[in-house]
This record gives structure tokens, C-alpha cells and sequence, in this order.
């Protein structure tokens, strides 16, 4: 099971490469490739269950396709996970949370839909929005 959890995960990363030099030759085509980067990104995620890691990312990089990049969001999170600041200091990261708790519920079954896993957003601590937030701001 280990050796497949392994195969679809860098079949996900090669999907992710190739994806990001097509979208430089094609603009319709970032949209999509935006998703499959977030799905590679979504390894870094979850070392518990990787298949709620991608399902995760991947939904909410969906949701968040048109307005994904708040300034300074990538910083902020590593501070917030570094334990320097709360989320609740750091306003690109409170604006990031509150999209992700007024999508919550569209997003919830997004992941539910696409990996069968029960996700309550509501309950994710500020790390674990932060690192959300970080696997996404890396995209670009």
C-alpha cells in the first residue's frame, strides 16, 4: 500500500512539472495546472494520510483559484509556524482564514467528494491553516 501511496505521489510532482511548462506556453491552461501543483504541494501537508493531504490542497487551491495570492502570505505563514506571531497578528494570514472559513462548507465537500475524508475546518488550529496557506502561496 506504502509502494502506491509512493507511485501516485510522484506521478502527482511529475504532473506538476510538466504542468508549469505548459502553462508558460499556454495561458488557458494555468488554471489546471494550478490544481495539479496544488495537489503535489499537498505531500507536504499530511504525513498521517496523504490522500486527505491532496484532497485538501487541491480543493482549496480550486476555491481559491481567482484571488489566491494575499502579499506577504507566505511570510506570514512561516512566522505563524515558527511561533513567532499568532494568525491572528498577521493580516494577510486573518484574511486568508476568514475566505477559508466562509468557503468552508463548499470546500468540505469538495474533499469529501474527491477522497472520501471528512474535513472540519472550523476545528484547524492556526498551524494547520498556515500550512494550508503556505502549500498554496508557494505555487507561483
Amino acid at each position: 500500500m506504502k509502494k502506491i501511496k509512493t507511485l501516485f505521489a510522484g506521478i502527482f510532482i511529475i504532473f506538476g512539472l510538466v504542468g508549469n511548462v505548459h502553462a508558460r506556453e499556454n495561458e488557458s491552461a494555468m488554471s489546471t495546472t494550478l490544481i495539479i501543483k496544488g495537489v503535489a504541494s499537498g505531500l507536504h501537508i499530511t504525513t498521517i494520510n496523504p490522500v486527505a493531504g491532496l484532497a485538501i490542497i487541491s480543493s482549496v487551491a480550486y476555491f481559491f483559484k481567482d484571488d489566491l495570492f494575499y502579499e506577504g502570505l507566505q511570510n506570514e505563514s512561516i512566522e505563524v509556524l515558527a511561533g513567532q506571531y499568532t494568525l491572528e497578528e498577521q493580516p494577510a494570514l486573518l484574511e486568508f482564514k476568514e475566505k477559508l472559513v466562509n468557503e468552508s462548507k463548499l470546500i468540505e465537500e469538495d474533499i469529501f467528494i474527491n477522497s472520501g475524508e471528512i474535513v472540519n475546518i472550523s476545528e484547524w488550529t492556526d498551524e494547520d491553516i498556515s500550512r494550508v496557506a503556505l502549500a498554496l502561496s508557494i505555487q507561483e
